[in-house]
């Protein structure tokens, strides 16, 4: 059995605020293979206005990086349901993304928790 190991980009996210392509070229250079996308650190680069879906899906190939997964986060107070989930959805499917993470969601009362979780 062999490993492959991965990176989640929040790891560098300070680099991919400075120059986004320079900071994947890099991390595939030292050698990871697999990433897990930020989705929310920058949005005018996630949401394309920066890099179109299409040329990001071609670095990641031309650098042989494969998006094994998306961190979603949810801002404090959004209600999970008002997410635009069609639209993430369809944007991770386009970049060939197989998951959606989302490691937390901030709640303040049970009442929220329980509404999120329904």
């Amino acid at each position: 059995m062999s490993l492959s190991f991965g990176v989640c980009l929040y790891s560098v996210h300070a680099e991919l605020q400075k120059d986004y392509i320079h900071a994947l070229e890099k991390i595939s250079e030292i050698g990871y293979r697999n990433v897990e996308l930020l989705a929310g650190f920058d949005m005018s680069k996630r949401f394309g206005a920066s890099i179109p879906v299409k040329v990001l899906k071609n670095k990641f190939r031309e650098l042989n990086l494969n998006i094994i997964s998306a961190h979603e986060t949810i801002p404090m107070g959004l209600d999970l349901l008002a997410q635009d989930w069609d639209w993430i959805i369809n944007y991770n499917a386009e970049l060939g993304c197989p998951r959606i993470v989302l490691p937390a969601v901030m709640a303040q009362t049970e009442e929220e928790m329980l509404r999120t979780a329904e």
